[in-house]
């Protein structure tokens, strides 16, 4: 099992990082599917974790596991936008 999670987060780290470094439209359009794939798998695979594991609050625990994925997006954005500068 450790083994397809590990996957899975590489899958979705290397579709980020060539996101972050690709000027083409078609290396851009494959790491968005690659980061996309990985991410949806990341997030099917970590939210019945985080929803099993003993907490008084899963209500905001989930929220704030859900939340991360918002502000990775942000994060790449933001990478995104100073790669593009340097480059230009």
């Amino acid at each position: 099992m450790k083994n397809e999670y590990q996957k899975t987060i590489n899958a979705c780290f290397i579709g980020y990082i060539l996101q972050a470094i690709v000027n083409n439209f078609v290396p851009l359009l494959a790491a968005v599917v690659l980061y996309a794939i990985g991410g949806g798998l990341l997030e099917v695979l970590v939210s019945p974790v985080v929803e099993a594991c003993p907490s008084e609050h899963k209500e905001q625990t989930m929220s704030l596991l859900h939340s991360f994925y918002c502000w990775g997006h942000v994060g790449v954005v933001l990478i995104s936008t100073v790669f593009s500068g340097f480059s230009a």
